[in-house]
């Protein structure tokens, strides 16, 4: 999905610090680690994304890019995530999740009443589906998942249209994307279940559905592994 590399910078930038006013927010153009890359004649985005090993839609999303796009000699290129080459990456710690018994005790509510999940998380073609679509009628209800607080209400990551992104306990976050409007604002508290937003279709969606994910810090998990279904049909 389009907008993954701003997603990810916006969590990391709000990990750690609460919530700015949504007319104080303005979204980086640049992530949290990465390299400036001076092209050289001839490079297309292509080129530097074999070069740094890092996704072309990353680098073409976080500098407004076409991946195709032919790229001028001497044109500053900030490419996220990466290193300068010979030098090692560090490594990152393995994220601990939550035990199955935990997983139990304290589930995600589904966030639709009704829907059907029509796409899964995991490869879908050659990106990573970060959650998962669950179809439903326009203007369907879109619950919150659990208690917690709203640290993103808008509209400005690329491709994700009307989105919510809610800070919980034990550091995990959820994301309502594509609404038809979102009902909470930017630093607002929100109870287990409460109503949020309503399904749509903005953004780049081909249908009414909501893009669902759960993540662990910036990192995304598989939802249906941290949600119990209260009634949906998963195709």
């Amino acid at each position: 999905m389009a907008g993954r590399a701003k997603l990810t910078l916006l969590l990391l930038l709000t990990a750690c610090s609460p919530p700015e006013p949504a007319s104080n927010r303005t979204l980086p153009p640049i992530p949290l680690g990465g390299i400036w890359h001076r092209v050289r004649s001839g490079e297309h985005v292509a080129d530097l994304a074999r070069r740094y090993h890092v996704p072309a839609s990353d680098i073409a999303e976080i500098n407004g890019l076409e991946r195709a796009e032919a790229l001028k000699a001497g044109q500053q290129i900030f490419v996220p995530g990466a290193t300068a080459p010979g030098s090692r990456r560090p490594a990152k710690p393995a994220a601990s999740l939550p035990s199955p018994a935990a997983r139990r005790a304290l589930p995600f509510l589904w966030p639709v009443r009704g829907g059907t999940v029509t796409s899964r998380f995991g490869r879908r073609g050659d990106a990573i589906h970060e959650g998962i679509d669950i179809a439903a009628p326009e203007g369907t209800a879109v619950l919150a998942g659990d208690d917690g607080t709203v640290i993103y209400s808008g509209s400005g990551v690329r491709g994700y249209g009307n989105l919510i992104l809610m800070r919980h306990k034990d550091g995990f976050v959820t994301v309502y994307a594509h609404n038809r409007r979102n009902l909470v604002q930017e630093g607002a508290s929100v109870s287990r279940g409460q109503v949020i937003a309503e399904v749509g279709h903005t953004g780049r969606a081909s249908g009414d559905h909501l893009h669902f994910e759960v993540r662990r810090g910036d990192r995304p998990v598989d939802p249906l592994k941290h949600v119990r279904p209260t009634g949906p049909q998963q195709e």
